[in-house]
This record gives C-alpha cells, structure tokens and sequence, in this order.
C-alpha cells in the first residue's frame, strides 16, 4: 500500500508543479496529504480492512488515470523553465537571446 501512496502523491504533486511552475503549491498539497493520512491514523494504527482497500485502489486508479491523461496533454516546452537557468533565475520563452 506504502508504493501506491507514495506514487500517488508523487504523481500528484508533479503535475501541480508542472501546471502551475510554483513548489508551494505541491508543498501544501503534501501537507493536505499527510495531514488526511494522519486523521485516519488517530486511534489504532493502520486500517485494512476490506472497504478500505477497496477505495483506496478504486481511487488510485482514477487519480492514476488523470495523472497520466494531464501528463500526455502537456506541452514539453512547458517543462523547460524547470531546465533553463539565466543569471540565477528560472528563464521562459520571452528571454530568449
């Protein structure tokens, strides 16, 4: 269960970096993330019973189908101010020389 959750995370928060170009934003979504997974934790330690796993498989595979549909519709050109550094700042297609 531990690989599922940390790839939906991980997943999760690729593409909100990617569609917004700001870290904060998979910073607090991380925190919303852990913060749910603690909730469920209050009082007992891990549940697996049944029904939980159920969800959390029917859920990862919607959350794994959208990741992979946004992940297919982005631009590449988009992912290169991650790449391109220019007098210590992240550059965009505007500074180009």
């Amino acid at each position: 269960m531990q690989v599922g959750y940390s790839f939906l995370i991980g997943g999760m928060c690729t593409i909100v970096l990617l569609k917004t170009g700001n870290l904060i934003y998979s910073i607090l979504l991380h925190a919303v993330y852990d913060l749910g997974g603690n909730l469920l934790q209050i009082g007992g330690g891990a549940r697996w019973d049944t029904v939980t796993v159920i969800l959390t498989v029917l859920i990862g595979l919607v959350v794994s189908a959208v990741m992979i549909a946004v992940l297919l519709k982005i631009d590449p050109m988009e992912t290169e101010k991650f790449y391109k550094m220019k007098e210590g700042k992240i550059s965009d297609e505007h500074d180009q020389n």
